[in-house]
């Protein structure tokens, strides 16, 4: 479907795709951001914002992750700005996002998120992703996670200084 809108071009196939990441759902969200970010800058990145700020939380995380991926200061501000959406999946995938660009002034807001019941789980996996760890931070009790938060709080401490974050990969906007 999206590819025959896209055939059609112009800002009447844009909008369509916007009406269909308002209701979507996760998949549906992803297919719709990656094919705006695929025409580019000038056509899909003001779709993009818009997806950021829509009510649909699916798309507010999509629209955050191929926004982040530029690496751009622009886009990743305009990420920045999830940083208190009420959503906590919202949340989750914003400060995702902005550490793996390099922002490690945030991880200890991730790792608060660890706390937090609907996501704590999810918030563990990407710290591992981001960080890699081979010391009890990955490997701790995922079914406690008061005590999986204790442990990445301490692994911080220890290794703020000299932890490597798991380099994200810039994409450009396509011409």
């Amino acid at each position: 479907m999206l590819r025959s809108l896209v055939s059609r071009g112009g800002p009447e196939c844009i909008a369509q795709m916007e009406d269909i990441a308002r209701q979507g759902d996760m998949f549906e969200c992803i297919h719709v951001a990656e094919t705006l970010f695929s025409l580019g800058k000038e056509s899909g990145r003001p779709a993009l914002l818009r997806m950021l700020r829509c009510e649909n939380p699916n798309a507010r995380c999509r629209a955050a992750i191929e926004l982040a991926s530029t690496l751009e200061s622009s886009d990743l501000r305009e990420v920045r700005s999830l940083l208190d959406d009420a959503d906590a999946d919202v949340r989750l995938h914003a400060l995702r996002e902005l550490v793996s660009a390099g922002d490690t002034a945030l991880v200890p807001s991730l790792i608060e998120l660890i706390k937090d019941d609907s996501i704590g789980s999810d918030a563990r996996c990407s710290l591992g992703f981001l960080f890699r760890p081979l010391g009890p931070p990955f490997y701790a009790d995922i079914h406690n996670l008061e005590r999986s938060y204790q442990l990445w709080m301490q692994w911080w401490a220890d290794n703020r200084e000299t932890a490597r974050i798991r380099p994200a990969e810039r994409r450009s906007w396509p011409k």
